[in-house]
């Protein structure tokens, strides 16, 4: 008897501020299985986080922390000089602050998912992964940890699972790719992907066939448990009903991320 297939759906949701709203957190919740939401530094405040996590827990859907660098003004989507220690220290004190907002509501803290361009400076960097990881082993070795899927995001993988820390790796169907295996920029056109149907094809071959098309044709592996789509990209509320349906329709099953390690 063959078996049903199951991933895991998330999206980067509570980047609003303050009285300016950004993204459609509430319709793309309803739709996936784990939030990773932003935790002040890049997006998001004590507010926004209180009622995002209020909003993830009326939908049943898990919570992890989205921890970033201390850049409020460029959304997080710019390198800084910062030590490993600092770094170290910059996502212990946000894992810190969310877990407040989950222990009031009665909710727990299920994964951790840096944030933009500490994702993907984590991604390049062995030492810089290293501080992230031990931050979050530090706080709570049970978290799941979303590491990069396919080649680029090995070593980051590999160091959190010499830590003891559970991993789930992550696919991005609405960003495009490029040949060696990273995101292609978004100051480059057509590093988004727009349309709901290309996304949910392009999502059911990385779950049925480990592979993605890159933006200049070619493919690379991906081996992937979990899916992201960003919440504050135009369009993502359809964009993530869209998926959800098609690859229901494909028998695929949805599971949250702690339910798959």
């Amino acid at each position: 008897m063959s078996t049903q297939k199951k991933i895991d759906f998330c999206s980067d949701v509570g980047g609003s501020f303050g009285k300016h709203i950004i993204g459609e957190d509430e319709e793309v919740i309803q739709y996936i299985t784990s939030a990773n939401i932003d935790c002040g530094w890049h997006g998001g405040d004590p507010i926004i986080m209180n009622k995002t996590v209020q909003l993830a827990k009326k939908y049943h859907v898990s919570v992890g922390a989205h921890p970033s660098l201390p850049d409020l003004l460029g959304f997080g989507q710019r390198n800084m000089e910062c030590s490993a220690f600092e770094i170290y220290n910059y996502v212990l004190y946000q894992l810190g602050a969310f877990n407040a907002i989950c222990y009031v509501n009665d909710i727990k803290q299920s994964h951790v998912k840096l944030a933009a361009n500490l994702y993907h400076m984590a991604i390049a960097s062995e030492d810089i992964a290293k501080a992230c990881i031990d931050a979050v082993v530090q706080f709570d070795p049970k978290l799941v940890f979303v590491t990069f899927a396919g080649e680029k995001g090995n070593a980051m993988t590999e160091i959190a699972k010499k830590n003891g820390l559970a991993v789930v790796r992550e696919f991005f169907p609405d960003r495009a790719y490029a040949p060696n295996g990273t995101l292609v920029s978004r100051q480059l056109e057509g590093s988004l992907v727009s349309d709901p149907l290309e996304a949910s094809d392009r999502v059911l071959r990385a779950i049925e066939d480990n592979k993605v098309k890159t933006n200049d044709g070619t493919d690379i592996f991906i081996d992937a448990q979990t899916i992201c789509v960003h919440s504050w990209q135009e369009g993502a509320g359809k964009m993530a009903a869209t998926i959800r349906s098609e690859l229901e329709r494909h028998g695929i099953a949805f599971t949250s991320m702690i339910n798959l390690v």
